[in-house]
């Protein structure tokens, strides 16, 4: 999360969550972590070796460090 490849802004969609603003930052692998902005907290973890995982957001979505 120091150096990410990519970063994503976007909310927290789970139930209860109210909308509060994450940040999805990508690896250079292409895995991902989503941490909520307000206290830190890791939500989420992406599965790369998993043919079948999907985001809510579009690769458009991305916004690549150069």
């Amino acid at each position: 999360m120091n150096e990410p490849a990519g970063t994503v802004d976007w909310v927290d969609q789970r139930k209860g969550q109210k909308n509060v603003p994450v940040t999805v930052y990508y690896h250079e692998d292409s895995g991902y972590v989503v941490r909520r902005n307000d206290t830190g907290e890791i939500i989420q973890v992406s599965q790369v070796d998993d043919p079948d995982w999907s985001t809510y957001w579009s690769d458009d979505d991305i916004n690549w460090v150069k």
